[in-house]
C-alpha cells in the first residue's frame, strides 16, 4: 500500500510562495486580511488565503514532501481528494500521530453508552440510549424532505426518507440517486437519528443527488436477511419512482453507507446482480465505509486488523461480537454472501467501489481484501486507509471526517459522469430488468 495520499503524483513539486506582503486581500473571496481574518499560506499551491478559505488539513501526495497533514485552500483540498478518489491502487494518508485528543474522548464516551446500552449476554437491550445523546445542531438546507412508507418486494413495508437538493445546485438534466444506509452496527440509529439525518443532507447538496435515506429493520427483533431484504425493495422502488417523482435518472443509482451500513450496501450490489433490477435500473457506484465484510465464526481472529483494534477505539472487540450476534440471530448464514460479502464466491459484474478504511478500525483489513477481490475479477476499486481515523470517525467532524466525505462526493461524481456519457453497461455497473 501507497503511503501517500494519492498515486498520482510521485514527480517531485516546488511550491512557488507567495510573499507575505504581496496580497492585502485572500486570492478566494478577497476578504481583506486583519487580526481576525489572518492570513495563511496554502501548502499546495503557495498562495495567499483568509482563515475561512485555508482552514482544512489534507495529506498532500508524495511529491510535496510532507510528513504531516497540511493546511490548505479549499480548492487544492478538492484537488488532493480528487487525485486521491481516482487512484487505481490502495493508497493511505499521512500517519500524523493517529487519533486526535478529541477522538479518544469521544470513543471512552461511547464504549460506556454501549454498555449502558446493555450490548452483553443477561442484559436488557435499550437502543434509544445512544439517540438521547445526539443533538441536531445546524440544519443543512435543502430543497425538499419527504418521509415515505413503500411496500417492499417480499410483502415487508420500508420506510424512506428522501432528500432532493437545493435546485440552484444542479449540474446535470437528472440528479444522480444516491442511497444511503446508516451505521448502527445492524441494532441501533434511523434515518431520523441527527448524525444520519444531518449526513445525508450534506451529501445530497454536495453531489447534488437525490438521497434516499432506507430504516432497514434492526436487530436483534429482526435478524438477518431483514435489513438486506429492505435494502433490496428500497431499490427496486428507486428505479421504479426516481425519475417520474424526482426528476431523477434510475441509470444513474449509487449505493452507499457507513459501519452496518456499507455491509448492507455491499450486499445489495451482489443480490442486484443475482436478481436484477427493474425498469432498467443501473447501479453505478458503491460507496463502502469502515464496512464490516465478514460475519463469520472465527473472523475475530482471521484478520490482522481484527486483532489489533479488537480492544481500540469507539467499540470493544466484545462489543462487535455481541452487535454482529443480534444481527445474525439463531441462523447459520454468517456465511452467506449477502450477510458476509467477503465470502462471496463471484465477484465479477459489480459496480466501482469506493471503500474507505480508517487505520484505527477493525475492519480496515477487510476493506482492502475485497477491493482486491473486485479487481481481480476484472472490476475497479479504489482503497483509501485513513490513518489517523477510527471506526465511526466518518461525519463525525473528527480527525479526517471531511477528507473522507469529499473523495466519497468526487468519487460518486465522477461514476455518474462515466456513466452518463456511455449508455452500456459493460463499464462495470450493475444492470438488469426484472
Amino acid at each position: 500500500m501507497s503511503d501517500s495520499s494519492s498515486s498520482s503524483s510521485t514527480n517531485q513539486h516546488t511550491v512557488v510562495w507567495a510573499k507575505d506582503d504581496s496580497s492585502e486581500t485572500c486570492t478566494s473571496c478577497s476578504t481583506k486580511f486583519t487580526f481576525l481574518k489572518r492570513r495563511h499560506h496554502c501548502r499546495r499551491c503557495g498562495g495567499l488565503y483568509c482563515n475561512d478559505c485555508c482552514s482544512l488539513l489534507a495529506s498532500l501526495p508524495q511529491g510535496y514532501n510532507t510528513k504531516s497533514r497540511s493546511r490548505v485552500c479549499n480548492k487544492c483540498f478538492k484537488l488532493t481528494v480528487r487525485e486521491r478518489a481516482r487512484s487505481d491502487i490502495d493508497i493511505a494518508t499521512i500517519h500524523d500521530g493517529g487519533p486526535s485528543t478529541e477522538t479518544k474522548m469521544v470513543s471512552s464516551v461511547q464504549k460506556v453508552i454501549y454498555w449502558k446500552m446493555g450490548t452483553r449476554e443477561g442484559a436488557i437491550f435499550d437502543r434509544s440510549t445512544i439517540d438521547s445523546v445526539e443533538n441536531q445542531v445546524g440544519l443543512i438546507s435543502v430543497q425538499k424532505l419527504q418521509d415515505l412508507m413503500i411496500e417492499g418486494e417480499l410483502g415487508n413495508t420500508v420506510r424512506l426518507r428522501v432528500y432532493t437538493p437545493d435546485r440552484k445546485l444542479r449540474k446535470m438534466t437528472k440528479h444522480p440517486v444516491l442511497l444511503w444506509f446508516h451505521t448502527g452496527n445492524f441494532c441501533t440509529r434511523g434515518i431520523e437519528s441527527p448524525s444520519v439525518d444531518g449526513l445525508c443532507r450534506l451529501l445530497a447538496n454536495q453531489v447534488p443527488c437525490v438521497v434516499i435515506s432506507v430504516e432497514y429493520r434492526l436487530a436483534p427483533e429482526n435478524p438477518y436477511p431483514a435489513a438486506v431484504e429492505d435494502a433490496y425493495s428500497a431499490l427496486c422502488w428507486a428505479a421504479r419512482n426516481v425519475m417520474l417523482n424526482y426528476d431523477a435518472d434510475n441509470r444513474m443509482i449509487c449505493v452507499g453507507g457507513d459501519g452496518a451500513g456499507g455491509n448492507i450496501a455491499a450486499s445489495l450490489c451482489l443480490m442486484a446482480r443475482d436478481k436484477g433490477i427493474p425498469a432498467n435500473g443501473r447501479i453505478v457506484a458503491q460507496c463502502l465505509i469502515t464496512p464490516p465484510l465478514d460475519l463469520s465464526p472465527g473472523s475475530a481472529s482471521k484478520y490482522e486488523s481484527r486483532m489489533k483494534h479488537k480492544d481500540g477505539y469507539m467499540i470493544s472487540g466484545a462489543q462487535l461480537s455481541w452487535f454482529h450476534a443480534q444481527y445474525l440471530g439463531s441462523s447459520s448464514s454468517s456465511s452467506d454472501p449477502y450477510a458476509s460479502p467477503l465470502l462471496a464466491v463471484d465477484f465479477s459484474r459489480l459496480p466501482p467501489a469506493l471503500i474507505i478504511g480508517a487505520g484505527y478500525d477493525p475492519f480496515f483489513s477487510e476493506g482492502l481484501l475485497y477491493a482486491d477481490k473486485i479487481r481481480k475479477a476484472g472490476g475497479k476499486a479504489t482503497h483509501t486507509l485513513y490513518s489517523n481515523s477510527t471506526n465511526s470517525f466518518y461525519g463525525s467532524g473528527l480527525d479526517e471526517s471531511d477528507e473522507a466525505i469529499m473523495e466519497t462526493v468526487v468519487f460518486i461524481v465522477d461514476k455518474v459522469q462515466e456513466a452518463d456519457s456511455s449508455s452500456s453497461s459493460s463499464d462495470g455497473g450493475v444492470s438488469a430488468s426484472i
